[in-house]
């Protein structure tokens, strides 16, 4: 089974994005991760249409549902926090918001999920927002690594490579399991 990566761009758009992904994924031990982006001014706030593209993948794909993640960035946070928060919270093993212009709480805690998903949120200089993700992360039993949010190089500008490395360094290795 193929790991998958269901992303939201920012402004820079799914082309972009799709080009920082395959330049990021290979130093992030993510090279092997099935991709799937869309475009986060297009999609602004539509959670739906990311679960079309998850249910998509998924029927042509063999598709680890241990290994399944989300990344929303900039304009595509409001979209991501509505498919991993609320939507299709089950779906994923892990979820970074980041650049967050925006903020959600889980609908379900942890254990009405029956597992513990892993979670951050990259700031990009709005800690306010990315506060209030990780507080609803954590209060619905989250696995949350010890600086979240996202406090390291570049957690205070928004559009910072090394928060979308950082993003991405996060992301392998996590499992519902």
């Amino acid at each position: 089974p193929s790991r998958l990566m269901v992303v939201y761009s920012g402004t820079e758009g799914a082309s972009q994005m799709a080009a920082n992904l395959r330049n990021v994924a290979t130093i992030t031990q993510l090279g092997d991760v099935i991709f799937a982006v869309l475009d986060g001014v297009t999609y602004f706030g539509g959670g739906q249409a990311g679960a079309t593209v998850l249910d998509d993948v998924r029927s042509r794909y063999n598709i680890d549902n241990d290994r399944t993640f989300l990344l929303s960035e900039s304009a595509g946070t409001s979209a991501g926090l509505a498919l991993g928060l609320q939507l299709r919270q089950s779906y994923f093993a892990a979820y970074w918001a980041n650049d967050v212009n925006a903020q959600a709480q889980p609908a379900l805690a942890a254990a009405q999920l029956g597992f513990a998903p892993w979670g951050n949120a990259g700031p990009g200089g709005d800690l306010v927002d990315a506060d209030a993700i990780i507080a609803g992360m954590q209060t619905a039993g989250y696995r949350l690594p010890a600086d979240a949010p996202y406090s390291g190089t570049g957690s205070g500008t928004h559009g910072s490579p090394d928060q979308f490395i950082a993003a991405m360094g996060f992301l392998d290795g996590k499992s519902r399991l």
